[in-house]
């Protein structure tokens, strides 16, 4: 009896011990961790969590007790164990201290699981469109002057319905080929540049406005990206992401930023020059599909996103993606992007 009571004794100060020790690894690295994580999150929406961006204690999202070999352990979790495990001793005070590889806790639906989704307040890289296409993607918000209407971007051929929108016409989100309809109405069509689609005359942008109505809540984020802090002429081998609404958080990098090309409509065929041409992620299997487009594409870390383009078009099979040199977006509507707050 006493040798099993000196037992449980022992055990309970490992225990007391290894408690110490996690709230001082805790202390350590998780008090400026949360900011950190929020930044892998929206980096990579669940899928490697590692960014090149973030130090190496922002890798530490968690710090516990168990109970391994018949003593009392310190696990730290990190999201890529290989980053922090130098910089862990295996030993303190005489606890064992093990590393051990862990995605960190998220709270909630993403509102990238609910992209095609009715989403209100509206933020941008959802489902979104004029009432008679199926859908494409709420790009970025924008506006005149300081005093005007709230103003809203993506394609033409989202909003306008390649060219045969008319001022005023109802916007749905989420488009109607998510089951939108005239009560989701969120803006109606402002303006937008008209596509030539005879193939031989050039087109710059594929671009067009909607107004946001006065009764519809908005926030300034792009879904499991971030707010725009503002914009970047585009650059090749920029490394690049965007949030669409039919493939969601998909990352690439810039390989042309002088890129002429002919895209097929169901109206014709556009010619486009000076474009930015974007391939996808080695082993991913896509940059973008049809319903990406009108995404803003942004480069930058979770505190510094700057938009480059508007997706547009892709390739067959989505290996590459097209987008609008934004600055060209912008004059061309006569528009200035709305970034941080609104």
């Amino acid at each position: 009896m006493s040798g099993g009571h000196k037992i449980t004794t022992e055990h309970r100060r490992d225990v007391s011990e290894a408690i110490s020790l996690k709230e001082e690894l805790s202390a350590e690295h998780l008090s400026s961790a949360g900011e950190f994580v929020a930044d892998l999150i929206r980096y990579d929406e669940g899928e490697t969590f590692a960014s090149k961006e973030v130090k190496v204690e922002s890798f530490i999202h968690a710090v516990g007790v168990q109970n391994r070999n018949s003593k009392a352990t310190v696990v730290v979790y990190a999201n890529r164990a290989d980053r922090v495990r130098h910089n862990i001793p295996t030993v303190r005070y005489g606890t064992p201290i093990i590393v051990v590889e862990s995605l960190p806790a998220i709270l909630a639906i993403a509102c990238s699981a609910i992209r095609d989704q009715r989403q209100r307040p509206i933020q941008l890289g959802i489902s979104g469109g004029h009432k008679n296409v199926g859908y494409g993607t709420v790009g970025g918000f924008c506006r005149e002057n300081e005093d005007s209407s709230l103003l809203v971007l993506s394609n033409n051929h989202v909003f306008a319905n390649l060219n045969k929108g008319s001022r005023g016409d109802e916007l749905y989100q989420p488009g109607s080929g998510h089951g939108g309809s005239a009560q989701d109405t969120f803006a109606t069509l402002y303006k937008y540049e008209t596509l030539h689609l005879d193939g031989i005359t050039d087109n710059r942008v594929d671009a067009a406005l909607g107004r946001v109505n006065d009764d519809i809540g908005y926030k300034n984020e792009i879904c499991s990206i971030g707010r725009p802090r503002g914009i970047r002429e585009a650059a090749e081998q920029m490394d690049v992401r965007k949030h669409g609404a039919r493939t969601g958080l998909t990352r690439g990098r810039i390989e042309d930023i002088s890129y002429d090309t002919v895209v097929g409509t169901s109206s014709g065929v556009a010619k486009f020059t000076n474009q930015i041409r974007i391939t996808k992620e080695p082993r991913k299997p896509h940059i973008a599909l049809p319903g990406d487009s009108g995404s803003l594409i942004v480069t930058g870390g979770s505190r510094n996103i700057r938009a480059v383009g508007l997706l547009f078009a892709c390739g067959i099979g989505g290996s590459y993606a097209i987008a609008n040199p934004l600055q060209a977006v912008l004059d061309t509507l006569m528009v200035e992007l709305v970034v941080g707050n609104i």
